[in-house]
């Protein structure tokens, strides 16, 4: 489940989950096995000893978009 929280987090949510693979089932299985075992929704839920440089992964993840690496032809 904390595995599940940091990619809720990183992907940044539902649709961005399921847009990268993840099946609609399974997320909304794992968003109730979350609420049941910490009794909020991931987003409003933190962890205390982990840090999540979550503008660093997202900026990361545009940078590559923007300047995707060349074709090894």
């Amino acid at each position: 489940l904390i595995g599940f929280w940091v990619a809720w987090h990183q992907a940044g949510g539902f649709a961005n989950l399921e847009g990268g693979g993840w099946h609609r089932a399974t997320i909304f299985r794992k968003l109730r096995k979350f609420r049941a075992r910490f009794g909020v929704h991931p987003d409003e839920y933190r962890f205390d000893w982990i840090r999540l440089d979550l503008k660093r992964c997202w900026g990361d993840e545009l940078s590559r978009r923007l300047h995707p690496l060349p074709d090894p032809d």
